[in-house]
C-alpha cells in the first residue's frame, strides 16, 4: 500500500479488505431481514470526533459483531467528560470534574440526556455493561477542562471517567421489565474505560486502557483522520438492529466516508422534536413532565414507569450541531429514521404494541426537524454567532434494511434516491448485503479466473477485477493487495 495515501484513502482500502474474497457473479438479490436486538448487552459511549470514527468501528466490530453480539451506541462530545456536563457557564471551573461548560446550552444538561438513554437501553435491550471510549487531542476537553497542549494528558481522561463511573454506579435506574428503582452498581456488572491516543499530526491511533495507558488486549491500531473537519452531521437512532445498515451506508458512500460527525437519539428526528412544543417557542424546551405537542408521549411524564424522559434530548442534539459547526465546519445534516421504532411507538401512540410501518410519520418529523434547524442556524446558535445554512437530507431504513432518501433539498452531496446495504459492525450480515455495500463504494469488483498460462486449469482459482472509479483504465486485473492509483 503506497505510503502517500491519505488517512481517508487508507480507511476506505481497509474497509474494502474486510469484504469476503469471493465475489459471486450474477445479479444482487436482497431477501434477508434484519436480526432482532435480543442479544444486546453493552451500552457504548463515545465521542463525536470523526477522526477516530474508523478506529471506533473496528473496536465495535471486533469486540461485538464477530462474537455474534450487539450493543447500543450513544455519542457525546468528550465522551466521559460529556457525560459529566450538567449545565452552562461562561468560565469553565478548574479541577478534574466539569459540572458545567460553555458548549452546553443555557439550561441544558448532557448528563440527563445520557442517563435517559442508558435507561432506554436497559428497558428495551437489557444492557448490563457500559464501555466509555475517550480520545486524546479532544476539542471538548480543551474547551471545558482547561486542557493545554492539544489535550495529551491521559490523567484528565481517567479523572473524568472515574467521576462518570461513580455517578452511574450511584444513580438509580429502573431495572429491565420490573419498574423497580435499582442502583447502577447492581444493574451493571462492569463499566470499562478506553481511549484512543495520538497527537494531531499522527496518521494512526492505538486503543489504550484509560486506567494506566496500557495497550488494550487484543491491540487495535487503525488510521486516524486529519483535523480538517467533517461535511455531515448524522443523526441516527439508538436501536442496534438498524444502526448496522446506517453505518455501512455512511462508511461506504462516496463523499461521506470517514468525514461525518455522528450523533444518536432514541427516535432520531422524533427524539429531538419531542423536546419542544412549537416552532415559535423553539429553542426553549418544553416544561418538565409536559407532553408538549405529543399528547400520547408516555416518556415525557413518567407514564412508561421508567422515569421522566426526553426534555434534554433536543437541546443536546442542537448543542452537538453547534459544536460540529464550530469545530468541524459541517455543511449539512443527514437524519436516519427507521421503521418499527420503539421510540416512535411510545411517543406517538403511547404503547410499544402500536404499529410503525409507514414512512408518513417519519417524513413529518424530519420536515419538522428541518424547520427547527433552519431557525437555529439563523441567530439562535450561541457558539456560531454568524448566521449560516445547512443542507438537509432525510432517510428511512425499512424493516428489510432498505434505505430510502425521502427528503432532499438538493444542496450539498449528491446522492442516489435508494440504496441497499448492511455491514458487520453490529450484527453478522449476509454476504450478499456486504457485497452490495462493497460495490457501492469507490471501487467496482468482479471475479475472473486467474489464467497464468494458456493451458493451466483454473478451476477454483480466481482473482479480483478491481477497478477504481477514477482515471484508471477499466477492467484492470489487480492482486488483492494492490490498488490502482492515478
Amino acid at each position: 500500500m503506497p505510503l502517500s495515501l491519505s488517512a481517508g484513502d487508507m480507511t476506505r482500502i481497509r474497509r474494502l479488505e474486510r469484504v469476503t474474497k469471493v465475489i459471486p457473479n450474477g445479479p444482487f438479490s436482497y431477501s434477508s431481514t434484519l436480526p432482532n436486538n435480543s442479544i444486546t448487552r453493552t451500552f457504548v459511549l463515545a465521542c463525536i470526533d470523526p477522526r477516530f470514527a474508523y478506529a471506533l468501528e473496528q473496536y465495535l466490530d471486533q469486540t461485538y459483531a464477530q462474537g455474534g453480539s450487539s450493543y447500543d451506541l450513544f455519542i457525546l462530545a468528550g465522551a466521559s467528560m460529556g457525560g459529566n456536563l450538567t449545565g452552562n457557564t461562561a468560565t469553565p471551573p478548574p479541577g478534574n470534574t466539569v459540572p458545567t461548560c460553555a458548549i452546553v446550552s443555557s439550561g441544558n444538561n448532557w448528563r440527563v440526556a445520557l442517563k435517559n438513554h442508558i435507561q432506554v437501553a436497559i428497558t428495551l435491550h437489557n444492557v448490563t455493561q457500559i464501555v466509555i471510549i475517550d480520545h486524546l487531542n479532544c476539542g471538548a476537553y480543551v474547551a471545558c477542562n482547561g486542557a493545554t497542549g492539544g489535550d495529551q494528558n491521559r490523567q484528565l481522561h481517567e479523572d473524568q471517567f472515574d467521576a462518570l463511573k461513580a455517578y452511574i454506579n450511584g444513580e438509580s435506574f429502573f431495572a429491565n421489565t420490573t419498574g423497580t428503582a435499582t442502583l447502577g452498581s447492581v444493574i451493571f456488572s462492569t463499566i470499562t474505560g478506553y481511549y484512543f491516543d495520538g497527537v494531531a499530526a499522527d496518521d494512526s491511533t492505538n486503543m489504550r486502557n484509560i486506567a494506566d495507558g496500557s495497550l488494550r488486549t487484543p491491540p487495535i491500531s487503525e488510521p486516524k483522520g486529519t483535523n480538517s473537519g467533517a461535511k455531515v452531521l448524522v443523526l441516527g437512532c439508538i436501536d442496534p438492529r438498524y444502526s448496522a445498515v446506517m453505518t455501512s451506508f455512511l462508511t461506504q458512500y462516496k463523499g461521506v466516508q470517514f468525514i461525518y460527525d455522528l450523533f444518536i437519539l432514541a427516535g432520531a428526528s422524533l427524539g429531538a422534536n419531542q423536546s419542544y412544543t412549537t416552532l415559535s417557542a423553539f429553542p426553549a424546551p418544553r416544561a418538565v413532565g409536559n407532553r408538549g405537542s405529543y399528547p400520547n408521549n408516555v416518556l415525557a411524564d413518567g407514564a412508561a414507569n421508567i422515569g421522566n424522559l426526553g426534555r434534554s434530548w433536543g437541546p443536546t442534539f442542537f448543542d452537538h450541531l453547534s459544536v460540529a459547526r464550530l469545530l468541524h465546519n459541517i455543511s449539512e445534516v443527514w437524519v436516519f429514521d427507521h421503521l418499527d421504532c420503539g421510540a416512535y411507538k411510545l411517543i406517538l401512540s403511547g404503547t410499544t404494541n402500536a404499529f410503525d410501518n409507514t414512512n408518513g410519520p417519519h417524513i413529518t418529523e424530519m420536515e419538522k426537524l428541518k424547520k427547527f434547524i433552519d431557525k437555529y442556524t439563523n441567530g439562535y446558535d450561541p457558539l456560531n454567532t454568524s448566521q449560516y445554512s445547512l443542507a438537509f437530507k432525510g432517510f428511512i431504513i425499512g424493516e428489510t434494511g432498505r434505505i430510502e432518501n425521502v427528503i432532499n433539498d438538493e444542496d450539498g452531496i449528491k446522492i442516489e434516491t435508494n440504496w441497499f446495504g448492511s455491514s458487520r459492525i453490529r450484527n453478522p450480515a449476509s454476504t450478499q448485503t456486504d457485497l452490495m455495500a462493497f460495490r457501492r463504494a469507490d471501487y467496482i469488483t468482479q471475479v475472473q479466473p486467474l489464467d497464468m498460462t494458456a493451458n493451466q486449469n483454473t478451476t477454483g482459482i480466481s482473482q479480483q477485477n478491481l477497478t477504481e472509479l477514477c482515471g484508471c483504465s477499466s477492467k484492470t486485473l489487480l492482486p488483492r493487495d494492490t490498488i490502482c492509483r492515478t
